[in-house]
């Protein structure tokens, strides 16, 4: 039938459906993917398909009610993830094919749901043809909806989908890489936006027009595109409005916020972006468990958001290195490395102590200032490194308190933040 992989956990485990233990009569092991722990929650992919056909019966017009069994664990209330969620999804559009052929409706959402799958499978080319043919699927069966008029009480939920649709066809595009599927992801994404300016969505169209922007400037061959303002607003808003709708602990959310933090990073917002990793890592391990894909997607960006990265003269050259602590009273500083940055290999880094004085900030380096005499009123302040003037070499200092204005720091008033304070809230007015 569909094969599946086999959890690790599972053994002296029984399903709690059949409460058999071991494989099905096809073969089949017990599977899980959700957030259950222990012993819970494990069941035969048949068993679990037999149930949600049973569930999922009744009036075609409730999308909720007949797609949850396919999506959601009964058990611990979370969606399913990975092999699981594709398998079922799948299993789902078969079946409303064969019980249910001329119910538009249910046909949509099958394939809606069969759709959001994608994420899962998004760097197998081969499986991004599968998901390519299913967006435009979904796309068709919702025009042919809106042509027949059928649920006319629920037009919003259909553009939604068809909102989906293109911006998943666009994802894909854009992981291809290509000039030619960039071009099309542009006009996905212009598609998507337009659908959710209709609505009135407006937090989506502002993160849709972003990703427009990322695309054109990738035809554009820009390499090391800044990220904007504009664009990180745009994903703090959509991440906010996931927090009020869904919750801090749902996958969606803890997505969004992954991806807000990766973004954080890459525009020098350091700070911002380990609080936030720091934050989806509590909320991951206490919900969904140390061994869910979220909490290990999020303690990687956490890991990739905590490095603090220097440039440390060494071997006639000046090279990047990890800091790692201050010793003898801030006069010395252990680092690791070098880093190469065109290879993932690190057989070759070494641990060396050296001066702090010859330790020299990169950008987007979490910093506090120290021996200021003039702007004293900075020492102890927390901030990121956002660039370096060429004129004075001195850095530009971005501060977490933003009632302070930015300033230009020479590299001896800066030192290292290994590990963030509590965020505290300051009234100085930034006024020297």
């Amino acid at each position: 039938m569909y094969a599946t992989s086999v959890d690790a956990d599972a053994e002296g485990a029984s399903c709690w459906i059949c409460l058999e233990e071991g494989p099905d009569e096809s073969g089949q092991p017990l599977v899980r993917d959700c957030s259950c722990r222990g012993n819970a929650g494990f069941t035969h992919l048949s068993c679990i398909i037999e149930y949600a056909q049973q569930k999922s019966m009744g009036d075609v017009s409730d999308t909720i009610k007949f797609i949850e069994p396919w999506s959601k664990c009964p058990s611990c209330h979370q969606l399913y993830e990975r092999e699981l969620a594709s398998n079922l999804s799948a299993a789902c559009v078969k079946a409303v094919e064969e019980k249910y052929p001329e119910c538009n409706w249910r046909h949509l959402s099958a394939l809606h749901r069969q759709l959001g799958g994608f994420i899962h499978n998004i760097e197998n080319p081969q499986q991004r043809d599968v998901y390519r043919k299913i967006g435009k699927k979904c796309i068709t069966v919702a025009e042919q909806l809106k042509m027949k008029n059928e649920h006319l009480t629920m037009p919003n939920t259909i553009l939604g989908i068809e909102a989906d649709a293109h911006g998943i066809l666009a994802n894909l595009d854009m992981e291809t890489g290509t000039d030619e599927s960039i071009k099309r992801a542009v006009g996905y994404y212009g598609k998507a936006r337009d659908i959710c300016a209709v609505l009135g969505h407006t937090a989506q169209v502002a993160h849709v027009e972003a990703k427009i922007a990322e695309a054109k400037s990738m035809l554009r061959q820009e390499d090391n595109v800044e990220i904007s303002d504009s664009e990180l607003d745009s994903l703090r808003t959509v991440y906010e409005l996931l927090v009020d709708k869904d919750g801090e602990s749902s996958p969606g959310t803890i997505t969004q916020g992954d991806h807000l933090s990766i973004n954080l990073q890459k525009a020098n917002h350091t700070i911002e972006a380990e609080r936030l990793s720091k934050k989806l890592v509590a909320i991951c391990r206490r919900v969904h468990g140390p061994n869910h894909k979220l909490t290990k997607n999020v303690q990687s960006t956490l890991e990739l958001v905590a490095r603090r990265l220097v440039m440390v003269p060494y071997e006639n050259d000046v090279e990047l290195f990890q800091a790692l602590r201050y010793e003898d009273d801030g006069e010395k500083c252990v680092v690791k490395g070098p880093i190469n940055t065109g290879s993932a290999d690190t057989n070759e880094e070494t641990i060396l102590t050296v001066d702090t004085d010859d330790v020299y900030p990169t950008v987007g380096l979490p910093v506090v200032c120290h021996g200021l005499k003039n702007a004293s009123y900075l020492n102890g302040k927390l901030g990121d490194v956002r660039g370096i003037d060429e004129k004075t070499g001195r850095f530009a200092v971005h501060f977490e308190d933003l009632t302070t204005k930015p300033k230009l720091v020479k590299y001896e008033n800066l030192r290292v933040v290994f590990d963030l304070p509590d965020e505290v809230v300051e009234d100085y007015d930034g006024v020297d």
